[in-house]
C-alpha cells in the first residue's frame, strides 16, 4: 500500500533550497535563496507529488530573482511537468506548459540525458536575463517568444518559433541548439531553417553579438534591411548557408560553405552567388555601376574589395555600367583586390568581346597584359564616346603596359 500525505495548504517563508552532488568538481548545483511559496492541494502518493503552485519566489545564486512561479505540478519516477506555467521574474515573463521526461539516473547527467517538452505563448524574455544560463546574447533587450521545445538541453529543437525582439529582428522558422550547456571549447553549434528571418546586419547582430557578429561579413550591412529565407548550420569554425535574401538593394541566393571565420571578413569560402537586379554599385561605392543579374561559383577568401581574392566563373545576365546596360557576358579567372586575370567573353548587341589576359588597377602604377579580339564595340553606345554618334572598332587588341594614367 502506497504511503498517502494530502494538505491542503502548504506555505515556505524565506526558504533556502540547495541541490548539491559531492560526486561533481563544483558540487553544488544551484541554490535557491529568500524562498517564499504557497501551494494547494498537495499530495503525496507514493513516490509521486502533485500540487497546484500558487506562489514560488526565490533568488537563484547566479542572479535570477523569480518574483513569481505558477503551475500545476506532477512529479513522478519517469517525468515532472508545470502544466499552465507563468513564471514571472524582474525583467521577464514566460508562459505555457514545461514537462521533463527522464529515468531517474538521468539526473546525474541532466543537460544530456533529460528530455524536454515545451511549448510558450507570448511570452517576455530578456536577453540580460537569458545571458545567465547562455552567455551569447545582447542586453538590454527583450524578446517576444512564441516557440514549442523538444530534446535534451545540449540538443535543444526548438519548432514553430517565431520571435520579435526590440531592436525590430523577427524571426520564423525551427532552429536546433546544440551543446548550449556544454562546457567543451567551440562545441556549440546552430542549425536554423528559417521561413523569414527580417533584420538588418546591426539589429542582427546586437542579437548575438560574438556567435552572429563573428559569422555575418560586415559587408551585409551595406544591403540595409534584409528578408532570408533558407537553412543554415553555424560552428565556431565554419558557417554552412542555403539562403534567399531580399535586401534594399536586391535579390541574393547564396549557397556558400565559410571556414576559417576567426576574422569573418577574410574568411575561405566556395560555392555559388546568384544576384537578381541587384545595386551591386552602391556595395562597391562606384557611382558608375548599377544593377546586375548573375550567376558565378566562388572559390577563395575575402568579403570586401581591399581583402578579395577567388576564382570565380559564370554569367553576367545584365550589367548597368556608365550609362549602358550590358548583356550576355561570361567569365572565369582570378579575382583579386581591382585585380583580374582570366577570361571574359560578351556577346552585348553593342559588344562582341573575347578577353583573355590580366588587368591589374591595385597599385598607383596601373598594369595590363591582355589580348583581346574585339568582334565588334559601338563606343557610342556603350557611352565611352558621346561627341561621336558613330564611333565602332573592330580589331585584335594585344596590350603589355604599366603606367600611373592609362
Amino acid at each position: 500500500m502506497n504511503f498517502c500525505f494530502p494538505l491542503s495548504d502548504v506555505s515556505i517563508q524565506n526558504g533556502i533550497f540547495r541541490l548539491i552532488d559531492e560526486n561533481l568538481e563544483t558540487p553544488k548545483i544551484f541554490e535557491f535563496t529568500e524562498l517564499n511559496a504557497n501551494t494547494t492541494d498537495f499530495l503525496i502518493n507514493g513516490p509521486e507529488v502533485r500540487c497546484r503552485i500558487n506562489k514560488l519566489g526565490f533568488r537563484d545564486s547566479r542572479g535570477i530573482a523569480v518574483k513569481n512561479l505558477m503551475a500545476n505540478f506532477e512529479y513522478t519516477l519517469d517525468h515532472m511537468n508545470f502544466g499552465d506555467l507563468n513564471i514571472k521574474t524582474e525583467l521577464s515573463e514566460l508562459k505555457g506548459e514545461l514537462r521533463f521526461n527522464y529515468n531517474r539516473e538521468d539526473f546525474a547527467h541532466f543537460t544530456d540525458k533529460v528530455n524536454v517538452e515545451a511549448s510558450f505563448k507570448d511570452s517576455d524574455i530578456s536577453l540580460t536575463e537569458l545571458n545567465v544560463f547562455f552567455d551569447e546574447f545582447g542586453t538590454d533587450q527583450h524578446a517576444q517568444l512564441n516557440a514549442d521545445l523538444s530534446g535534451t538541453l545540449n540538443n535543444l529543437v526548438a519548432t514553430n518559433l517565431n520571435v520579435s525582439t526590440t531592436r525590430n529582428t523577427r524571426i520564423v522558422g525551427d532552429i536546433t541548439f546544440k551543446n548550449l550547456f556544454s562546457r567543451a571549447d567551440d562545441s556549440f553549434a546552430l542549425e536554423g531553417k528559417f521561413q523569414n528571418l527580417a533584420s538588418n546586419y546591426y539589429d542582427l547582430t546586437a542579437l548575438m553579438p560574438r556567435l552572429l557578429g563573428n559569422s555575418i561579413p560586415s559587408v551585409i550591412s551595406k544591403v540595409g534591411n534584409f528578408k532570408i529565407k533558407g537553412t543554415s548550420y553555424i560552428t565556431a569554425k565554419k558557417v554552412e548557408a542555403k539562403i534567399d535574401i531580399d535586401t534594399d538593394l536586391g535579390f541574393i541566393k547564396s549557397d556558400l560553405k565559410l571556414t576559417n571565420i576567426d576574422n569573418i571578413d577574410n574568411a575561405d569560402y566556395v560555392g555559388n552567388i546568384v544576384l537578381d537586379e541587384f545595386n551591386i554599385g552602391a556595395l562597391l561605392n562606384d557611382p558608375l555601376i548599377k544593377n546586375t543579374s548573375l550567376n558565378l561559383d566562388v572559390n577563395g577568401k575575402g568579403f570586401t574589395i581591399d581583402n578579395l581574392s577567388t576564382d570565380v566563373k559564370g554569367d553576367i545576365f545584365v550589367l548597368d555600367y556608365n550609362g549602358y546596360t550590358y548583356r550576355d557576358i561570361s567569365l572565369s579567372g582570378d579575382l583579386g583586390n581591382k585585380i583580374f586575370n582570366g577570361v571574359v567573353k560578351a556577346e552585348d548587341l553593342n559588344l562582341q568581346l573575347d578577353f583573355n589576359g590580366l588587368v591589374d588597377f591595385s597599385e598607383d602604377i596601373k598594369a595590363f597584359d591582355f589580348k583581346a579580339q574585339v568582334g565588334y564595340a559601338n563606343l557610342n553606345k556603350l557611352n565611352f564616346v558621346t561627341r561621336d554618334s558613330i564611333s565602332e572598332f573592330r580589331g585584335l587588341v594585344t596590350m603589355t603596359a604599366k603606367g600611373l594614367l592609362l
